[in-house]
C-alpha cells in the first residue's frame, strides 16, 4: 500500500512538471487503480450503536441545558415586554407624535402669518441718540455682535 501511494507521489511530481493533462489523467488512473486496490474499511462499530449514542447525546443536551434555555427564553421574553412598554411610554406620553406634529402646524401657521410684520418692525430705524457719545454707544448695543464687550464698556464709560 505505501509502496503504491509512494509510487503514485512520485509519477504525479514528474508529470507535473510537463503538463497539466497529463497529470489530470494520471490522477485520475491513479485514483481509479487506489480505490480498486486498497482493500474496503470496515466498520468497527454498527449504525445502531451510532444511532443509539447519537440520541443519547441530543437528550443529555436536552436534559442539562433544556431547563436553562427555557429560563433564558421567559426571561427574554420578560425583557422584550418591559421594552415594549417603554416604547409606547415613549410614543403616547414622553414625545406624542400627533401633538407634536400639531405644535409644528401651529409655529408654521404664526409665522406665515406674523412673518410681515416682524420684517417690517425690523425695517423701522429707532435710533434716537443724536450726540456723537451716545450714538456710539447706541451703535455698539445695536451691532448684533456678542464678542465687542470691550468696546460696549468703553462707549458706556466715555457716555
Amino acid at each position: 500500500m505505501r509502496l503504491l501511494s509512494l509510487l503514485f507521489t512520485s509519477l504525479l511530481a514528474f508529470f507535473l512538471v510537463r503538463r497539466v493533462r497529463r497529470v489530470v489523467a494520471l490522477t485520475l488512473v491513479g485514483a481509479v487503480a487506489f480505490t480498486i486496490v486498497a482493500p474496503p474499511a470496515k466498520a468497527q462499530i454498527g449504525i445502531g450503536a451510532v444511532i443509539a449514542a447519537a440520541t443519547a447525546v441530543v437528550s443529555l443536551i436536552t436534559n442539562t441545558i433544556g431547563g436553562l434555555l427555557n429560563a433564558v427564553r421567559g426571561t427574554i421574553g420578560s425583557i422584550n415586554g418591559v421594552l415594549t412598554q417603554f416604547d409606547q411610554l415613549w410614543e403616547n406620553v414622553v414625545y406624542p407624535l400627533q401633538l407634536i406634529n400639531q405644535a409644528r402646524a401651529l409655529v408654521s401657521s404664526m409665522i406665515s402669518q406674523y412673518r410681515g410684520l416682524l420684517m417690517a418692525l425690523l425695517q423701522v430705524n429707532v435710533a434716537s441718540a443724536q450726540l456723537p457719545n451716545p450714538v456710539a454707544l447706541e451703535s455698539v448695543m445695536r451691532d448684533r455682535n456678542t464678542g465687542d464687550f470691550g468696546q460696549l464698556t468703553s462707549a458706556y464709560g466715555q457716555t
